[in-house]
């Protein structure tokens, strides 16, 4: 058996999709995809993708609740997804879209949101006919109201923050340009937590890779990429933490990449040369080793992981005419099911390859299911969600074999040999 399960979200030839894929631990992707497609007219579409539902494009706001372009770029584990609508920083929640608050910027755009529902973006203004600003920035509700905080530089060699990602912290990473390593180089950097207002540079990579830039970040780490001799160099895997940085491992004979996405747990994805890779620690993965290889999949690039190891990214399948990339999600064949809900369910569980067992080959009554899920972390609520549908399909299950047991035969009980027909009276 391979370690992981694919699926391809495939939009047809003339199409493509942003890499700036990103998955929640309830498995739900979002990103936005561009081309011929009818519903688009040729611009993007923001949409998500869940695995029983499909694809969903996210639509404009009430009253009108049509499609329109727009840009889906960040989700957390509650749901809501961040982007951009019509030049305007968004958030679209319970299927209900909603404009952030710019202050009148000319254009604004929203980045990533973490689990707390604090949002990282940025806001371009124009200064006069020659000269435009570019502030990052945080958006946060407070009392129930969105509160806007800027991002202010430490000194005039840092001209700008790009965000990229935040933490469940606040912490905003990404790139800026710094006169300290040349005009045209990037430096990547980071935003403190909401209580700092003032950006940092990161630690700077080794000499002779001036430009670097961070991708992803959580609980304090971030990763990304170190450019070789200048901005337009071949690029390499690099992490950042805090006691320092260094290079990520490649695979065999390779030396460029980059680091995408990571999760709670450590785990970094990205890619390696031309193939999708996954880093557990220092040791770094071909994804493309991880699958069935007669599935005819080629994997480019992962863009991002959750906690339950699920993996999104793109690729192509090998033989395809057009050779177009669609977007692959990656689950393992067998889910190993998180401590604190082995503890809630009170009970030894064994998991094997898409089904959850509980005690003995039971699996807990719904109604038990049903009580936890209102009671765990949203992040685990996928995983008893999954073992509440195996218990409803074990319950059909044996209705069908009830059903079309012989008449006079009695159900075999274990450890009690053959099923034995009813005696005749």
């Amino acid at each position: 058996m391979h370690p992981y399960l694919i699926e391809g979200i495939d939009f047809g030839s003339g199409s493509f999709v942003e890499e700036g894929l990103r998955i929640n631990n309830a498995g739900t992707v979002v990103s936005s995809v561009f081309g011929s497609l009818n519903e688009s007219n040729g611009s993007s579409l923001g949409f998500t993708w869940r695995p029983t539902i499909g694809v969903k494009y996210l639509t404009l706001p009430f009253p009108y609740n049509i499609l329109g372009p727009s840009v889906a770029a960040g989700i957390n584990d509650e749901g809501d997804v961040v982007g951009n609508w019509n030049q305007h920083a968004c958030m679209w929640r319970d299927d209900v879209m909603q404009l952030l608050p710019d202050d009148g910027a000319v254009w604004s755009y929203a980045f990533d949101i973490n689990p707390n529902a604090v949002i990282a973006g940025l806001v371009r203004r124009t200064i006069d006919s020659s000269h435009i600003s570019l502030e990052a920035v945080r958006w946060r509700k407070v009392r129930l109201k969105w509160r806007i905080d800027y991002a202010r530089l430490p000194d005039d060699e840092l001209r700008y923050l790009w965000p990229a990602a935040i933490d469940e912290l606040g912490r905003v990473v990404g790139r800026g340009q710094d006169l300290n390593v040349g005009a045209i180089n990037q430096r990547a950097l980071e935003w403190p937590a909401p209580s700092h207002s003032h950006v940092k540079r990161l630690a700077v990579p080794p000499a002779g890779f001036p430009s670097s830039e961070a991708l992803c970040a959580t609980n304090g780490v971030s990763a990304g990429l170190a450019k070789e001799s200048s901005y337009d160099g071949p690029p390499r895997p690099y992490f950042w933490s805090s006691v320092g940085g260094g290079f990520l491992g490649s695979l065999p004979g390779q030396t460029q990449g980059k680091a995408c996405g990571m999760n709670s747990v450590g785990q970094i994805v990205g890619q390696s040369g031309g193939s999708a890779c996954v880093w557990n620690g220092p040791v770094v993965t071909n994804l493309n080793s991880l699958i069935d290889p007669a599935l005819g999949w080629k994997l480019r690039l992962a863009t991002d992981i959750n906690d339950r190891g699920q993996i999104v990214g793109l690729g192509y399948r090998i033989g395809q005419a057009n050779k177009s990339e669609v977007i692959f999600v990656m689950s393992p064949a067998i889910v190993h099911i998180p401590p604190v809900v082995w503890q809630i369910l009170f009970g030894t569980l064994t998991d094997k390859p898409g089904v959850f067992m509980g005690p003995k080959g039971a699996v807990p009554p719904a109604a038990t299911l049903k009580t936890l899920l209102r009671s765990i972390p949203a992040a685990h609520r996928p995983l008893l969600e999954e073992l509440l549908l195996a218990q409803s399909k074990q319950g059909l299950l044996d209705k069908k074999r009830e059903s079309a047991r012989p008449p006079g035969e009695v159900p075999l009980v274990a450890g009690r040999g053959k099923r034995k027909k009813k005696p005749l009276v």
